[in-house]
């Protein structure tokens, strides 16, 4: 398969983002229904998947695909660092 240019790559996001970000959006929803919470409680999670999916790709389309990794990398090392210290 030949790689793909970076505006392909990017082409190829915008067009299946807003599809992905729903689905998962719905599947967290259904998934957290079926454990036996709330409507509210599923909502709210959904949400939060929602906005998680949508940060990353604002992340990846923003700073480039280097700029992504050293973006994840640090959020990773502050949610650590915060867990460690008992902050979080």
């Amino acid at each position: 398969m030949p790689r793909r240019t970076e505006e392909e790559q990017f082409a190829y996001l915008r067009r299946i983002m807003p599809m992905t970000a729903a689905l998962m959006t719905l599947a967290t929803f259904i998934i957290i229904r079926l454990a036996g919470h709330s409507v509210e409680k599923s909502l709210l999670i959904a949400g939060i998947m929602l906005g998680f999916v949508l940060l990353n790709w604002l992340m990846r389309v923003l700073l480039g695909p280097k700029g992504y990794i050293v973006a994840i990398a640090a959020l990773a090392l502050i949610g650590w660092r915060l867990q460690r210290s008992g902050l979080l």
